[in-house]
């Protein structure tokens, strides 16, 4: 399987077993489902260049974490944004196929679209094929 199939099942799954996100979000997605009512999380495509060495296959993976709370309602906005952080940094380092060699937090985008407000959280992941 490739490394962005093989780390967003991963990070889809370290989401959905967090007890905060559980108990706060209506769902952690991978596509989300028409008519889905916020709060809810989203792991949306991941990015994947090359990062390979001179004797083992490697990608560099960009995969984002997306919150979407009711503008109405803000305030779960920042716990949900700090238990998905949490969740990705703490995911395990040996994947079917892969080996985390490193995930660190890349950048945050916050935006307020019409009755929504989001959060998008970045992380840089780079692995080796086993």
């Amino acid at each position: 399987m490739s490394a962005a199939t093989v780390l967003r099942a991963a990070a889809l799954a370290a989401l959905r077993a967090d007890p905060l996100l559980g108990e706060q979000a209506n769902g952690v997605y991978g596509r989300v489902p028409p008519g889905a009512q916020p709060p809810f999380l989203s792991v949306p495509d991941i990015a994947s260049v090359d990062w390979s060495t001179k004797t083992a296959r490697g990608r560099e993976l960009r995969l984002a974490v997306l919150i979407e709370v009711d503008q109405a309602d803000p305030s779960p906005l920042g716990p949900l944004a700090d238990a998905a952080e949490t969740a990705i940094l703490a995911l395990p380092r040996d994947l079917p196929g892969w080996r985390v060699a490193s995930i660190v937090y890349g950048r945050e985008l916050a935006s307020d679209e019409g009755k929504r407000r989001r959060r998008l959280i970045e992380f840089r992941a780079r692995v080796l094929a086993t």
